[in-house]
């Protein structure tokens, strides 16, 4: 029992990742959430526990909607009118996006901005594509723009949060989210994500306001609690924690066994790659069909036999180059990693992760001048931000280490 292991080891990454995977087959996403919020709060330099974070959640969330990607990828589109105006063109991108064919949504959405540049929904639509594909500074680009059209909207400002999240910039998520929440006060998971990020600063009180107005604004909401529990634990408060716990767990009990089939997870694993095998033969030049494909791989061979041939359709794509320099990391095999996570900062050079992953591996090949030289550069980019040198605290407490290796004690 997954449970009364983190009972008994509560650090262990491991525990909450299997726990989380189980919740989802359970279809219970806001413990599965919850579980994988705190793999992430233990491991937060390690991408390879967020590849697995995502896949599971790829793999659970709105199953019925991924079942149908074969047909998805061989159906048209609905035809656009004569002589279509913005508005036509951004709904077929939005069709698109559904169907993760995100080149063409790019290229739909880029069309409607020609002939509407004034409409914020338009660069919003393009540079929330960007996020999901990686182009991170492409979507600061658009979302920066959407909010100069329309500065009132909430939902851009989030959206902005969430891209300098995933290029490590925490400080300025919390700045955009904020605002986002002076918007647009009664979004609940604005205040959620916010606590989220607070509790990566350790900056327990602030957290735990952020989980309290969310609890506020959505009182049935088990993640919530999950998550406050969470922070009570990490300040010491072992009662509120506690409390938090069974709240959550009266709002969505637990069933009595939680386990999942191996071979059920198995063959929806299988379901899934057949569904963007199925996919790329329709239409073999959409990059994240493979991306996607590799995610659900279970052996990094064929992961990377699918991140290459992505790279080499977006070859201009450092999140692609950045997802294969950790499966090389893991598989210890540092120079391709190396290789990799210096072509994802050539592509993109004021990204956090990239510098803070490439270090990882100078330190895992004992290259500790090339290591710390990738660290100040980090902190160069956000120097007010503690929570980049917390991260570099934790690469150096486990120096060469995956999440992998300390599941089997390395």
């Amino acid at each position: 029992d997954y449970t009364e292991a983190i009972r008994l080891e509560p650090d262990n990454v491991y525990y909450y990742l299997k726990r989380g995977e189980t919740y989802y087959a359970k279809k219970d996403s806001d413990r599965a959430a919850a579980d994988h919020a705190e793999a992430l709060r233990l491991a937060p330099d390690d991408r390879s526990v967020q590849q697995r974070i995502k896949r599971a959640k790829k793999m659970w969330e709105g199953v019925e909607q991924r079942r149908t990607m074969g047909a998805i990828g061989s159906q048209k589109v609905h035809e656009l009118p004569p002589s279509p105006d913005a508005a036509a063109w951004n709904a077929r991108g939005d069709e698109y996006f559904e169907r993760e064919d995100y080149s063409r949504a790019i290229a739909d959405f880029s069309e409607a901005i020609r002939l509407d540049p004034g409409n914020a929904d338009y660069y919003g639509n393009r540079g929330w594509t960007y996020r999901t594909i990686g182009y991170f500074n492409r979507a600061i680009t658009d979302l920066t723009e959407a909010i100069r059209l329309d500065p009132g909207s909430a939902k851009y400002y989030k959206c902005l949060g969430s891209v300098h999240y995933c290029k490590g910039y925490v400080g300025c998520a919390i700045a955009h989210l904020s605002e986002a929440i002076r918007l647009d006060p009664g979004n609940a998971d604005s205040y959620s994500k916010r606590g989220m990020l607070y509790d990566t600063y350790e900056d327990y009180d602030r957290a735990i306001a952020d989980y309290t107005e969310a609890i506020r604004l959505e009182p049935d909401n088990a993640s919530h609690y999950h998550s406050r529990s969470r922070v009570y634990r990490d300040k010491g408060d072992l009662d509120r924690s506690d409390a938090d716990y069974r709240k959550a767990n009266r709002l969505c009990p637990a069933e009595d066994n939680p386990g999942v089939s191996l071979l059920a997870f198995c063959a929806e694993n299988a379901q899934q790659i057949a569904d963007y095998t199925e996919a790329i033969r329709v239409n073999p030049a959409n990059a994240w069909y493979y991306v996607q494909r590799a995610g659900y791989c279970t052996k990094h061979g064929p992961m990377i036999e699918n991140l290459t041939e992505a790279i080499r359709l977006e070859p201009d794509n450092p999140f692609y180059y950045s997802e294969r320099g950790d499966i090389y990391y893991v598989d210890k095999d540092y120079d391709r990693a190396l290789g990799d996570q210096t072509e994802a900062i050539r592509l993109e050079s004021d990204n956090i992760d990239y510098y803070l992953n490439r270090g990882k591996t100078y330190l895992a090949k004992e290259e500790d001048d090339r290591a710390a030289a990738d660290f100040t550069e980090a902190q160069k980019l956000a120097p007010d931000d503690r929570s980049v040198q917390q991260r570099i605290q934790s690469i150096k407490k486990n120096r060469g280490k995956s999440w992998v290796d300390m599941l089997n004690g390395n």
